[in-house]
């Protein structure tokens, strides 16, 4: 039986058949911030670093998450308004046409067609910010679904407060919503991420490479291989070129990967 995060057991219910998306886990699912890394080979030493591998990580069971509601049926609520925001803040439009469109390919083609994300238009109460988490949490409890967010998922655990203050995660225990950071999502529900991330791959292969709908720019077969090695990278530690006898930092969160994926 593969071994659970200390602290967490029993799967998450999701009698709903709804799950509540913070922004920040669809901005890492996108993972448009680590495009720029993949493209240019970052040296040894920044793959050594715990933040950058705590990034890599989040991305990974973010976009897992993701994945995992799209093969359930089940249905994603997020914030449309703030996604398009922030993701306009990472890759400004017109600013790199290759990673606007790798972007949006992103956007579109993979996480937009894995099933029943439903994108909620923003309300004055949900602009940014602290109003944003609030009507996060009350969505979430309004269809008595789990909240997953990032907030607090730090290079030294997953924590309820952080610096600058309290978390999401605060918020939602006060209402008594079920708050979750995608990798204990992951790990309550008993999910085999390996699979998961294998049937993930084969799938955004197919829509990667798919025609175009009218209007929607081609996607070139380079920029389709380039965004499948930044989800092996992202989901299995893949580079290519490998890189020989790399030891990452351990996250203490982190799940294993089989020793066959271990570099």
């Amino acid at each position: 039986m593969r071994k659970q995060l200390s602290g967490f057991s029993g799967a998450v219910q999701t009698a709903s058949g709804t799950v509540v998306l913070d922004t920040n886990v669809i901005i890492e699912a996108v993972s448009a911030e680590l495009l720029n890394y993949i493209e240019n080979r970052p040296p040894v030493e920044v793959l050594l670093c715990p933040k950058f591998r705590t990034r890599q990580l989040r991305a990974r069971y973010s976009l897992l998450c993701v994945w995992h509601i799209a093969e359930t049926g089940q249905r994603g609520i997020s914030l449309h308004e703030e996604v398009e925001r922030k993701l306009k803040k990472i890759v400004p439009p017109g600013s790199d046409e290759d990673a606007t469109l790798l972007t949006e390919a992103i956007v579109h083609r993979v996480v937009g067609g894995l099933g029943r994300l439903e994108w909620i238009a923003d309300d004055e109460r949900s602009s940014r910010g602290n109003a944003a988490d609030a009507w996060l949490v009350e969505l979430a409890g309004k269809h008595n679904a789990p909240l997953l967010t990032n907030e607090g998922v730090t290079p030294t655990g997953i924590r309820d407060r952080k610096p600058s203050g309290k978390t999401i995660r605060v918020r939602a225990k006060k209402e008594s919503v079920r708050v979750f950071a995608p990798v204990e999502f992951i790990d309550r529900q008993g999910i085999d991420h390996e699979a998961l991330s294998e049937r993930f791959i084969s799938a955004a292969r197919g829509r990667l490479l798919v025609t175009p709908a009218p209007g929607e720019c081609p996607l070139h077969p380079q920029k389709a291989e380039l965004l499948l090695g930044l989800y092996r990278f992202i989901l299995f530690d893949e580079l290519e070129p490998p890189v020989p006898a790399i030891r990452r930092p351990r996250i203490p969160w982190e799940l294993d990967l089989s020793p066959r994926r271990h570099l």
